[in-house]
């Protein structure tokens, strides 16, 4: 598993861990607050920390 540079994105790969069950064949650090994921499927979505608690999916 990637390594986050940032404590927004050590939370959003620990949401990742536990709610995503699709295995992901790219993980990519964006920012800060985003995480780039892309899937078994070839969909991509970028995962974005909002607060805490507060993690938003958003397909491309």
């Amino acid at each position: 598993m990637i390594k986050a540079e940032t404590v927004e994105q050590f939370y959003i790969l620990k949401w990742l861990e536990v709610n995503f069950v699709t295995e992901l064949l790219e993980i990519k650090l964006v920012d800060r607050y985003t995480v780039k994921i892309k899937d078994a499927d070839n969909k991509i979505a970028s995962v974005t920390y909002a607060g805490k608690d507060n993690i938003i999916l958003t397909e491309e």
